[in-house]
């Protein structure tokens, strides 16, 4: 004799949500070395800038006077007189 059973069949039905695999992130308080590293990097990296960009305002500077050149030509022109030439040396 067949098995008859009493109980209402239930198809099962599966639930189609796809699951999503979230990452899970560990937050670390930033130690005295991470500080220390990111201090450093961003020193670094402003140094560079600075020396690409080259943010430093440059002033003209005045030309170079050879004393003693201009102390021979007074001579020349002054037939070696040495007190009026001093003062070019001063």
């Amino acid at each position: 004799m067949p098995r008859s059973t009493n109980k209402p069949l239930v198809s099962k039905q599966v639930a189609s949500t796809p699951q999503v695999n979230t990452p899970v992130l560990s937050i670390q308080q930033p130690s005295l070395f991470s500080s220390i590293k990111q201090g450093f990097g961003l020193g670094l990296g402003s140094s560079i800038a600075h020396n690409i960009f080259d943010s430093k305002e440059t002033k003209p500077q005045q030309p170079v006077i050879d004393k003693t050149r201009e102390f021979k030509l007074c001579m020349e022109k002054t037939y070696n007189n040495y007190h009026e030439c001093s003062a070019i040396l001063n």
